[in-house]
């Protein structure tokens, strides 16, 4: 693995974005719009002394992020297929880990870009963050990390299938999120609803997200949602290998790029 490939790929990615204007819309616009609805509506809702609007906003906050990152990834190696652009890439000799993890280095860049943005219009519009920034820096981080993690089993898949199913890079994530109840605390559901939360890349991580807007600890749901990502992790990286080998041995791989 040579820094210098992942460099050059990290710099060429950053070239097709700025030159994609909907990449653009989709970075900043779409997330931070969302935040000002929320915004409002937790203005209004705190009239009632009710912590609901705040709760939302911030879960949507997290809800961007994950959305941003995990999608930046896969909508790269999507571009790669549409504009039949990576054999170039792979001419010079990039490995698939290389490849891989010059997407994860951009996303990581630029998505820490939107959630600064985010987070400023949180604080400076809406309600001060300042007391809670440290204890939503390790979700971040999860956040960060569990959305690679996905990003990663949705490109196995996305070689195993095809660029036909390239709708996964920017449809996976709502599924996840909805088995993972981002609004509703677990307790209230039913047992084997709360199995399938538990066993969510996010469910977890939105329970402590949710514990720590209401003041309560947090830190079970830090070791579980590390624990369920790990678990992600393992079949995540076996699944890009084969995904990636299976494409390249079966042609499906010349095909679609």
């Amino acid at each position: 693995m040579k820094l210098s490939r992942i460099k050059a790929l990290v710099y060429r990615d950053y070239l097709i974005f700025i030159k994609s204007r909907w990449r653009w819309l989709e970075l900043f616009y779409f997330p931070i719009t969302s935040i000002i609805i929320w915004g409002f509506f937790a203005i209004w809702t705190g009239e009632f002394a009710s912590e609901a609007g705040k709760l939302a906003l911030v879960i949507n906050v997290f809800w961007s992020y994950a959305y941003i990152v995990q999608s930046t990834i896969n909508l790269s190696i999507n571009e790669d297929a549409w504009h039949s652009e990576a054999h170039h890439v792979f001419i010079t000799g990039i490995g698939k880990w290389e490849y891989l993890l010059g997407r994860i280095i951009f996303s990581l860049l630029i998505s820490s870009l939107n959630l600064v943005f985010m987070l400023l219009v949180v604080h400076l519009f809406f309600f001060n963050i300042a007391s809670i920034i440290l204890q939503m820096s390790v979700l971040f981080t999860l956040t960060a990390f569990t959305s690679v993690v996905l990003a990663i089993f949705i490109a196995g898949l996305y070689f195993i299938l095809g660029r036909d199913y390239a709708w996964l890079a920017w449809a996976s994530l709502q599924f996840f999120i909805l088995f993972s109840f981002p609004l509703s605390p677990l307790e209230i559901l039913p047992y084997q609803l709360q199995v399938v939360a538990r066993a969510m890349p996010y469910g977890n991580l939105f329970q402590g997200v949710r514990n720590i807007l209401l003041g309560k600890h947090f830190l079970q749901e830090v070791n579980l949602s590390i624990l369920v990502a790990f678990s992600y992790l393992i079949i995540s990286i076996f699944l890009y290998k084969f995904g990636f080998d299976y494409s390249r041995k079966s042609g499906k791989f010349a095909k679609m790029f």
